[in-house]
């Protein structure tokens, strides 16, 4: 029998994403009153500040659409992809992985958590809500197209998510959230 699943989660807003499209609002914003100073000033080109004025608000917003994130997990037969969605049109291929091959699942109480973020040697793939969310768990795999490179996979998964696991590697994956 196959086993299906997918979850989709939202990556809430941070204070460096509010700062980015703030910045990139002021910037815009005078870039276009340089721009159309500029312009004014020389005739010939003053035919562009329309151009000028389109392209810097269609810059404000990609810059802005850019911290639209949202995490999409597939888990097909104990392989899970895991894709970023940019803005609810574009997405890019984050990491896949292979439940029999994963060294630890588990949620961010376990002691292992800790370590492994202050391991600089293990790479973080956060795709998750919040660093600080309750429900986050983590996973380490080594990554085989990357040269068996350790890496530590941050998500939010649902409940069927976590039992695909555990039914392709029981040994490995710790659900219950430690108190």
């Amino acid at each position: 029998m196959d086993i299906y699943n997918e979850y989709i989660v939202k990556k809430k807003k941070t204070g460096k994403d509010i700062a980015v499209s703030c910045l990139a609002l002021v910037l815009g914003l005078a870039i276009c009153y340089v721009a159309l100073n500029v312009l004014r000033a020389i005739p010939l080109l003053s035919t562009f500040m329309l151009l000028i004025v389109a392209a810097v608000v269609w810059g404000i917003y990609k810059v802005i659409a850019m911290t639209n994130l949202e995490y999409e997990y597939i888990f097909t037969n104990g392989e899970m992809d895991v894709d970023k969605i940019i803005n609810r049109r574009s997405r890019k291929r984050v990491t896949v992985v292979n439940a029999r091959k994963i060294e630890i699942l588990a949620h961010r109480s376990h002691e292992d958590f800790k370590t492994n973020m202050e391991n600089g040697a293990v790479k973080k793939i956060n795709a998750c809500t919040s660093i600080d969310s309750e429900d986050l768990y983590f996973m380490l795999f080594y990554d085989e197209n990357e040269g068996e490179t350790l890496k530590m996979l941050l998500f939010n998964p649902n409940d069927r998510l976590l039992d695909g696991f555990k039914k392709y590697n029981p040994k490995r994956v710790f659900t219950e959230p430690r108190g």
